[in-house]
């Protein structure tokens, strides 16, 4: 602090500096535990795979409910056994038996979606 009262700037820019520095690599540390989680976790226990099970998909086809469902899911990204149970639920993949190869291969016709790792769809960008 200066003599007139006046808080020193310079002092002020260089703690915040160092403030923001430390955050910055707290949450990259809570970055990387959030994705270790996340793919260690079963896609059937994301709460976000429930969420998306309340998106109105009739009369949609198969490839139009996964843009949809896509768009609602809070990041743009669509696990594929979020995809299979809304399309159960929503009766757009005939019968449990065969759900999982109907959805990857509805998953595979989306024009719309690209994958970004296993099981896991993101909108591309002309998507959105």
């Amino acid at each position: 602090m200066s003599t007139n009262g006046h808080v020193d700037l310079t002092a002020l820019a260089k703690e915040f500096t160092a403030q923001r520095a430390t955050l910055v690599a707290q949450l990259a540390e809570v970055e990387k535990k959030l994705e270790a989680v996340r793919i260690l976790s079963p896609a059937g226990n994301n709460p976000a795979g429930t969420e998306l099970l309340s998106v109105n998909l009739t009369g949609l086809s198969q490839t139009a409910a996964l843009l949809k469902l896509a768009q609602a899911s809070p990041n743009g990204h669509l696990l594929a056994q979020s995809a299979k149970k809304a399309l159960l639920a929503h009766k757009l993949v005939p019968d449990n038996k065969n759900a999982t190869s109907a959805t990857f291969a509805a998953l595979k016709r989306t024009k719309g979606l690209h994958k970004v790792g296993r099981g896991e769809y993101a909108l591309n960008a002309e998507a959105t």
